[in-house]
């Protein structure tokens, strides 16, 4: 499901105009799901609370994203 939702952000961002695809976040009454690329392949996947510091929560994704990335080589 996860792929399917990044590759849909994907298909927005291409058909918009918006530029390459960062991340998609979904809000819910109980917290976010936010997903990211780690590669072609892979997709990093972050489930938070409602109370969350979201620029915080960005900049740790970013982070291990392109460390994870960095491994997957």
């Amino acid at each position: 499901m996860t792929a399917a939702v990044l590759a849909l952000g994907e298909r927005i961002c291409g058909e918009l105009n918006r530029g390459a695809l960062e991340l998609v976040m979904v809000r819910g009454g109980d917290g976010y799901v936010i997903l990211t690329r780690c590669g072609p392949d892979t997709v990093l996947v972050c489930v938070t609370a409602a109370a969350a510091r979201l620029g915080l929560v960005f900049l740790d994704l970013r982070r291990t994203a392109r460390a994870l990335a960095e491994h997957l080589q």
